[in-house]
């Protein structure tokens, strides 16, 4: 990638057209950006997961709260059949 950011060859005499520091300057920035974009598709993508396991977690425990419910009414029917009897 840096060969491809180099100055054309000078002529004889000349100097570069384009001064090495801005080449250096415009590596670093692209190094920079490069930088911030894979740090922002990695939290991206934990978000995602999160979100996930959060889903996941979320229907389990509608679940289970389901189940005790139902045990729950159960016992109370049979708490008040027994009251009855």
């Amino acid at each position: 990638m840096w060969v491809a950011l180099q100055p054309a060859p000078a002529t004889a005499g000349a100097g570069p057209s384009v001064p090495t520091g801005l080449w250096v300057a415009l590596g670093g920035s692209l190094l920079a950006v490069l930088v911030l974009l894979v740090l922002w598709v990695r939290a991206w993508q934990a978000r995602r997961r999160l979100e996930r396991e959060a889903r996941v977690l979320h229907h389990e425990l509608v679940a289970q709260r389901a189940e005790a419910t139902a045990r729950i009414n159960k016992l109370e029917r049979a708490l008040r059949q027994a009251v009855e009897d």
